[in-house]
């Protein structure tokens, strides 16, 4: 009971004092009761507490059991008859008079109130900080009391809750978005082209920002590989089909031994044209005269390339404001479909949208919405996470974001040697970075507080040089642990068996994968086994109907060199772009869009405070 608990011990741990201290809050207000409503919220704590206890006093008690059936030899019915005609000759429901604390239980009261007291005030001074991922990034509701919380009707009492709910939470940052206006809000989330009627589109000119920036071969100009326009032409079918005169904009260009060349997209119309099944037809210039008598004459449904911006007008990078009303003025909407390139100000990008009377998203920009920012933020769990590279210095945040969402995690490439060598163990002249070490137990720390589960490779591929005939040797961590074992000279190139094994045992029961980083030095077939593995890992989950997210250049260039690319669910075609959306970063491509007739305030993620994933395996 309440009334035997002592005061905490000074010598038991954090934890120890915690509970004690709860313990000790929950059986004052036992004792005790709470200070609103004094009376009648004391009488009917201790009427739950007898009938709690009535049972226990029976069963200790055999021989003075009484008969139940007779109330005049029962005891207990009949001081319950006494008390119950106390009860109604006094019309303030006040109860019996209570014995003093002693001063043990004086003293735990007194702790208990002092740290409602601290809670109270820290509630008072800290601002209640909203994430609102469909419009309002952050709303901050600084009002306390009764200006923020909702007052709730309880028969003829108001009642005002003590701390912040989330019901009225989310309710007040409603009536604060209601004064916003949308146009002044920055934000990824902006309106789509699937949100426009079939009537705004039938017979008006759109011009589409689309990523044709794909790789060529040395010599020649013959495309190497197409994904980037079979991605692209989702949108444009679903313009040829609602009726729109089409017109495509992009750019071209390749690294020489001279520098950047800007390249013209001829090749790109004649690729178009084969993958649609209709004519494209390609004009020599990206404005002027020349595209305003192609598009009058255009008919509903049919398309026109238009060439690359870079190679026939100056200014595109630098944002020139001449070159986007110029653009804008071809069309009557505008559609960024460019995710690619949505993290830069560009006079094709950012520039048209400001000068568009209607600008939208595409159906790509909209897919990787969904995926990259909707999964991730909202994943069907539990959600695991793979992320690899060479710099944790350029993973940081993005690691340091996806422990806020992730269930488990795993870290290989380079980055993991970083994580490694920041406990104090020597991996020969391995690719790391000395001056994050102390991010990297940063982010282990947190994934410990957070109970997420944080991976590194069990067993390594060492080489002593970066080539294909480079000798190599299997090195378990348990090696690696013990010092002088790796001579200078050697570098982990890729891991081994005993690392996918735990990785696939862990990170089966996923319903959400993500993937970014090449895990292992791929791009030598000596060294790929790890990256291939992964993609094979991810290809299998994708069968089993899991959600399975890729993305950032190397990765997608990982995922073909395995032939597991259309295998996924998703595979992002941005790279920087991808990054900073997963860091929470504000894309000025989509950010300058017409925003959304509506703000969405979804309800926060709430999910149980324990790991989904098992922290130690058998």
């Amino acid at each position: 009971s309440a009334s035997s608990m002592g005061p905490p011990s000074m010598s038991v741990d954090g934890r120890g004092r915690a509970a004690l201290l709860a313990l000790s809050v929950f059986g004052c207000f036992l004792l005790f009761g709470t200070r609103e409503n004094g009376r009648l919220q004391r009488g009917a704590m201790q009427t739950r507490m007898s009938s709690r206890i009535l049972p226990v006093r029976l069963a200790v008690q055999p021989k003075f059991r009484p008969s139940l059936r007779n109330p005049e030899i029962d005891c207990f019915a009949a001081k319950k008859k006494k008390k119950d005609a106390d009860d109604d000759e006094e019309d303030d429901f006040s109860m019996p008079a209570m014995r003093q604390p002693s001063p043990e239980e004086q003293k735990m009261e007194d702790a208990a109130r002092k740290f409602i007291n601290e809670l109270d005030e820290q509630n008072k001074e800290d601002p209640i900080e909203i994430q609102d991922k469909f419009m309002l990034d952050t709303i901050k509701a600084t009002e306390y009391g009764e200006k923020l919380f909702i007052e709730v009707k309880d028969g003829e009492t108001d009642v005002k809750p003590s701390l912040p709910t989330k019901k009225n939470i989310m309710a007040r940052a409603e009536e604060i978005a209601n004064t916003v206006e949308l146009s002044d809000l920055e934000s990824n989330h902006r309106k789509m082209l699937t949100s426009l009627f079939p009537k705004d589109l039938e017979g008006n000119v759109v011009l589409v920002r689309a990523d044709l920036n794909v790789p060529l071969k040395e010599d020649s100009d013959e495309i190497e590989d197409d994904q980037r326009i079979k991605a692209a032409l989702d949108t444009v079918k679903y313009l040829m089909e609602k009726g729109a005169k089409v017109l495509v904009i992009g750019h071209l260009e390749r690294y020489t031994s001279s520098g950047l060349r800007q390249n013209t997209l001829a090749p790109v119309a004649a690729r178009m044209s084969e993958l649609l099944n209709e004519v494209v037809t390609f004009v020599a210039d990206c404005g002027g005269e020349k595209v305003a008598n192609v598009a009058r004459k255009m008919t509903p449904g049919s398309v026109a390339l238009l060439e690359n911006v870079r190679l026939v007008r100056t200014g595109d990078e630098e944002m020139d404001d001449a070159l986007a009303r110029e653009l804008a003025s071809l069309a009557d909407i505008f559609v960024m479909d460019d995710f690619t390139d949505a993290h830069l100000n560009m006079a094709s990008t950012v520039g048209v949208a400001k000068h568009a009377s209607i600008a939208v998203g595409g159906l790509l920009v909209e897919k990787e919405m969904k995926y990259v920012d909707g999964a991730i933020q909202k994943p069907q769990r539990p959600f695991a996470a793979i992320v690899g590279g060479a710099r944790l210095s350029e993973k940081y945040e993005m690691i340091n974001r996806l422990l806020d969402k992730v269930d488990g995690i795993f870290i290989g490439g380079a980055v993991a040697n970083t994580f490694i060598m920041s406990r104090g163990h020597k991996m020969g002249d391995s690719l790391n970075e000395p001056d994050q070490y102390k991010m990297a137990r940063k982010l282990e720390l947190k994934a410990r507080n957070r109970g997420v589960k944080l991976m590194l490779p069990e067993d390594f591929l060492f080489a002593n040089g970066y080539e294909t005939d480079a000798l190599t040797s299997s090195i378990t961590m348990k090696s690696i642990e013990q010092p002088g074992n790796i001579p200078s000279g050697w570098m982990a190139m890729d891991f081994g068996e005993a690392t996918l094994t735990k990785m696939v045992a862990v990170f089966k029961t996923a319903k959400t994968v993500f993937w970014n980083g090449p895990i292992s030095a791929e791009e030598i077939e000596s060294f790929s086994f790890g990256s291939h593995c992964v993609g094979s890992f991810m290809s299998a989950m994708s069968k089993a109907n899991r959600t399975t997210i890729a993305g950032g250049r190397d990765t997608v260039a990982a995922l073909g060199r395995c032939g597991a690319q259309d295998k996924l669910v998703h595979v992002s075609t941005g790279a920087r772009s991808f990054m900073d959306l997963l860091e929470g970063k504000i894309l000025p491509g989509l950010n300058a869009l017409d925003p959304p007739e509506e703000i969405k305030i979804p309800l926060p993620d709430v999910t149980e405070n324990k790991p989904l994933f098992d922290m130690e395996l058998d």
